[in-house]
């Protein structure tokens, strides 16, 4: 979704942002469960599940996010979040959620503290993620975004 030049996002763009960002969650969870799959299997892509399973929270907190705003306030929603570092911080997005009186229930909530170590700088990363912790992680993941998608 690109914006042109001096112009902003067109309306059908910003009707979709709920729709695109959910399918970027779907896809990202897929790829880091099946990575998480290879880690149960003895290879070393625990970090790389971990990595893309968080892509997967935020891009599943951000749709429900898009969901309920108004349309009218979504291209300055998508301007805000889309970039910078406060659109990665998944705690960040949880709050603005509450703000609109959307509250993971108990079950979920619960959930965020099993996956509070990722942030964008695991790119950067080169350690190895146990198999253990990558499954603990990757079911919270599948909570939250299962919640989000349901939610939305």
């Amino acid at each position: 979704m690109k914006k042109s030049k001096g112009r902003g996002l067109s309306a059908k763009d910003l009707h979709d942002l709920p729709a695109v960002f959910r399918r970027a969650s779907v896809q990202r969870l897929e790829a880091a469960e099946y990575l998480g799959k290879a880690t149960a299997d003895g290879f070393g892509f625990g970090l790389d599940a971990v990595y893309l399973g968080g892509y997967a929270v935020e891009c599943a907190l951000k749709a429900l996010y898009f969901a309920r705003t108004p349309m009218k306030g979504r291209e300055k929603l998508y301007e805000k979040i889309a970039a910078g570092k406060s659109g990665h911080n998944l705690e960040t997005l949880k709050g603005k959620l509450a703000g609109l009186g959307c509250k993971p229930p108990v079950e979920v909530a619960l959930c965020f503290p099993k996956i509070a170590f990722w942030g964008t700088e695991l790119r950067y990363q080169t350690r190895r993620i146990l198999s253990a912790e990558t499954r603990t992680f990757l079911s919270a993941v599948r909570t939250i975004a299962d919640w989000a998608g349901r939610n939305h």
